[in-house]
């Protein structure tokens, strides 16, 4: 049995006593995502396979978790999840569309204005799971799905409580998308860094390029400004941008209600257009 066999194992059987298994659609470093038919239903599905075993609390709190928050728009929705042979399956919506990586590579970058009108629906529900002291953990370009009608879609969670220390499964995450006490094995993780996240993807929506890593930017901060890259964003809404890209956070936006009140407090809109 050759890699791509024993990586696709799944690839026409059914598990669960109900769902069977079409082709892989994508995988990671930890999980391989399959199309897949709910058989009492009907219902297309895709079902997430995570085979280690050290991982398998982890992928149950996060079907959880997004068990939770199925009601929200902004986030997939998890219907079932269990443990067979070995294994954790996430049963999931499935979703037409490709990556907002994918998405903004194919067709360009957006304006400020355009970015915020996208994500505003996703700050929105990260604000909210962020009361429930749940912070996200995961957030990139290669997480985040543009559906056919134009929405976006968060996909996974890395489950992790603001009251948690740092666990081996955050280090994984997207370098350039996570802020430096998401790396720090004494870092004081919260909401605020799901903000340097948000900011990070605007970031590459309006300039097409990624930002530099925490990790780099910790020994020399040369992060340039998306004005100075050719973005269209006006200078109150950069500030912003910026301070929610802070190392420090302390410095940070510390909150999504505190970034979503200053991208779109009237007084800082008006302030904006004037400029």
């Amino acid at each position: 049995m050759d890699g791509k066999e024993t990586l696709y194992r799944l690839t026409d059987t059914v598990i669960g006593g109900r769902y069977g298994i079409g082709e892989a659609v994508g995988s990671g470093c930890f999980s391989t995502v399959y199309e897949a038919a709910d058989l009492q239903s009907g219902v297309k599905v895709a079902v997430k396979e995570c085979p280690f075993p050290m991982e398998t609390d982890r992928s149950l709190q996060e079907a959880k978790v997004l068990i939770e928050y199925a009601r929200e728009d902004s986030i997939v929705t998890v219907f079932d999840a269990f443990e067979e042979d070995d294994a954790v399956y996430i049963v999931m919506e499935f979703l037409e569309g490709v990556t907002l990586r994918d998405f903004i590579e194919q067709n360009g970058t957006w304006t400020m204005d355009e970015t915020l009108r996208r994500l505003s629906p996703v700050m929105k529900m990260l604000d909210h799971m962020h009361t429930g002291n749940v912070v996200h953990g995961d957030i990139s370009p290669d997480n985040i799905m543009v559906l056919k009608d134009g929405r976006l879609k968060l996909l996974g969670i890395r489950t992790e409580d603001q009251n948690q220390n740092i666990t081996l499964t955050r280090l994984v995450a997207q370098a350039r998308y996570s802020p430096p006490e998401q790396l720090d094995a004494k870092g004081e993780f919260g909401s605020w860094s799901d903000v340097y996240s948000v900011c990070a993807v605007m970031y590459f929506c309006i300039t097409g390029r990624d930002p530099d890593d925490a990790v780099s930017r910790m020994m020399l901060d040369d992060l340039k400004k998306p004005s100075g890259l050719d973005a269209d964003i006006l200078p109150a809404a950069e500030k912003t941008l910026m301070r929610g890209l802070s190392l420090d956070g302390k410095e940070r936006v510390r909150s999504m209600t505190e970034l979503i009140f200053e991208f779109e407090d009237p007084l800082l809109r008006a302030t904006m257009k004037t400029i």
